[in-house]
């Protein structure tokens, strides 16, 4: 037992480490080890909570997938996705990171950012077909 606290102790040391932007942090996962199997660990970008990767809430946003630990922290998220992806906004219409946080729109729960209104007015018109290009 003493093993696998140590090994836990130290993968998260080097996972800190070797974090190098806090999008980033959230986005790596930490695989823990024991003598019977591996348990790969995710961090929630809402509540920063460690949580079995797998067994979240996963949401797709602008053609990014994300795995938060609940249903709370998933529409937190909805709600407010430019304090969880960095501070990076991407304007859905033009696919550039130039969203603004005050000209914005929800749709089916999501709030989305535009970088101008004429693109909050294009999505308007049309957001289902917008969001579709981003589908994999």
């Amino acid at each position: 037992m003493k093993k696998i606290f140590l090994v836990v102790i130290a993968a998260a040391f080097v996972f800190i480490l070797n974090s190098n932007s806090k999008s980033e942090q959230y986005e790596k996962s930490l695989i823990v080890q024991s003598t019977d199997s591996a348990i790969t660990i995710a961090i929630c970008p809402v509540s920063k909570e460690e949580f079995a990767q797998g067994k979240g809430k996963k949401i797709s946003y602008l053609g990014k997938d994300y795995e938060l630990c609940c249903d709370g922290c998933a529409a937190e998220f909805k709600a407010e996705s430019i304090g969880y992806t960095g501070g990076v906004a991407t304007c859905p219409i033009c696919n550039h990171d130039d969203g603004s946080a005050e000209i914005t729109m929800i749709h089916d729960g999501i709030k989305y950012y535009f970088c101008n209104e004429n693109c909050r007015t294009k999505f308007s018109k049309n957001p289902d077909k917008v969001l579709e290009g981003y589908k994999k």
